[in-house]
């Protein structure tokens, strides 16, 4: 027996050796994220919480590899988390695996020795059979709203230029001239003593097109500088009841067109969601056009005039995803703008005119009374302000261009 042991002991401590370096002698892989973002989980599953998340192109250090996933080391973070599992879906060996499987000991033949005692062999011990493993889960794909987001997110911090390029419709005020056609009509209804057909249909909605240039200050605050035309115009024709052998009508055509140029900063709290604010200078133009006739008696009247002024701007947009440099823009705006001053040209004529009188001035907006003391508004360019009787509140007209428009354009992320 005491021979036995002298022979036994030297070869388990070799045993021993050649074990211990298999397990800490192993390589280190070397591996490169290849997806745009690679998770780093606590297990190896999918469901696994997620400690760390690394870039495209960054190249980190595996212990081993154990099914699917590589076990990573890290450098310590507040949480203390030095490692965690990627699949091997989201990343690229930069060399060859090493088997991590653990090298068997060495067999070691023993000479037959005379046994002094005989013993009776050490029962044999059941060796335990591998559990069946199931195969790990595949990282799935990221979802709409995650690539969508990754997108957005991409392309706001590489693309310090945008261009915004829309479309639309909009609803103004308009004021003095939506009187003014009112109180045309109705004071020819009170001259001729018949009811108009009906009132007239104010000028409120209009079309709109422009475009605007941003330029990224913050990660989420961006400067746009920008101009758009705003162009409405609406047609009335009133025939006034009464004796059919000297018909009478009336024809009145408000219009207005504004070019804004704006200069508004936009605050992004989500990746698709801005508010914007800021100040803009209104290049606007104001026409009218009235028709009156009753039998052989005709009056018309044609004027246009011009003004500028500040205003005010605020609004609300959406920004839809079509690619790293597209997305469809989706925007709800108010404005408040009341411009006065304008100075332009009417042109006047009736049935014995051959050629139309001319009078340069300015708009003016003022109250006439008739016989029956009743005031009407009216709106018309005069050389000099009204003063004749029964005229009182004269002043100049204003085009109240305060109202609400919607866009819907492409942008462009250079």
């Amino acid at each position: 027996m005491e021979y036995r042991a002298t022979r036994i002991l030297p070869i388990a401590f070799l045993g021993f050796i050649l074990a211990a370096a298999a397990a800490f002698g192993s390589p280190v892989i070397k591996l490169k994220v290849t997806a745009e973002i690679a998770n780093v989980r606590v297990k190896p599953f999918i469901g696994s919480n997620i400690v760390r998340q690394f870039p495209e192109g960054t190249v980190l250090e595996a212990a081993r590899k154990e099914g699917e996933w590589f076990l990573v080391k890290m450098e310590p973070d507040e949480t203390g988390t030095i490692s965690g599992y990627v699949h091997e879906s989201l990343v690229l060996a930069l060399e060859d695996i090493p088997i991590t499987e653990p090298v068997p000991a060495p067999v070691v033949e023993i000479p037959p020795v005379e046994e002094v005692e005989k013993e009776e062999p050490p029962p044999a011990k059941a060796v335990p059979r591998p559990k069946a493993t199931q195969p790990a889960p595949v990282e799935p794909p990221p979802s709409v709203y995650e690539a969508t987001r990754e997108i957005m997110v991409a392309a706001a911090a590489e693309s310090p230029v945008s261009l915004f390029l829309w479309g639309g419709g909009e609803i103004t005020a308009v004021g003095d001239l939506n009187d003014g056609i009112q109180g045309l009509a109705d004071f020819y209804a009170d001259q001729i003593h018949r009811p108009a057909g009906g009132e007239t249909a104010p000028l409120r909605t209009g079309l709109q097109y422009g475009g605007e240039i941003g330029f990224k200050l913050l990660p989420r605050l961006r400067l746009s500088v920008g101009a758009e035309f705003l162009r409405a115009s609406k047609k009335n024709v009133l025939a006034f009841a009464g004796d059919s052998e000297i018909p009478s009508d009336l024809t009145v055509k408000p219009s207005f067109s504004a070019i804004p140029v704006h200069l508004t900063l936009a605050y992004y709290p989500l990746d698709f969601l801005y508010l914007k604010a800021g100040a803009g200078y209104f290049f606007t133009r104001a026409e009218y056009r009235y028709v009156f006739t009753h039998g052989d008696i005709l009056r018309d009247w044609e004027g246009e005039a011009t003004a500028s002024g500040a205003g005010f701007l605020a609004g609300i947009g959406l920004d839809l995803s079509l690619g790293r440099y597209f997305c469809l823009t989706a925007e709800a705006s108010g404005r408040y703008a009341k411009i006065s001053g304008f100075s332009g040209t009417n042109a006047y004529r009736d049935e014995i005119s051959t050629e139309p009188y001319l009078e340069t001035g300015t708009l003016y907006a003022f109250d006439v009374r008739t016989t029956s003391r009743t005031a009407y508004p009216l709106v018309f360019i005069r050389n000099g302000k009204p003063f004749e009787s029964g005229v009182e509140n004269a002043r100049e007209a204003r085009l109240d261009l305060t109202g609400l428009s919607v866009r819907i354009g492409l942008k462009y992320r250079f």
